[in-house]
């Protein structure tokens, strides 16, 4: 099992948990569909790691990674 820990900005925001919350309170289908999507992906990454490959992540530079629900890219740094 993996650690992940949310970005937080210096004001206690957080674009992914706030993009999450949006989805989850929009009262459309689709909207539902990438929400429990994005949460399944997030729970992937949290059993596999980034052993998972693609489609569900993909690594892009460095320690720079990108999950990648359906049509959304969230990006993701591995430390170890």
């Amino acid at each position: 099992m993996y650690d992940i820990i949310i970005y937080h900005d210096k004001n206690g925001n957080s674009q992914i948990l706030e993009f999450l919350k949006k989805l989850t309170n929009s009262k459309g289908k689709e909207a539902r569909v990438n929400a429990n999507k994005v949460n399944d992906y997030i729970q992937a990454l949290a059993t596999y790691g980034t052993y998972i490959g693609e489609p569900v992540c993909k690594h892009l530079d460095g320690e720079i990674w990108e999950l990648r629900p359906l049509s959304n890219r969230i990006l993701f740094c591995r430390t170890r």
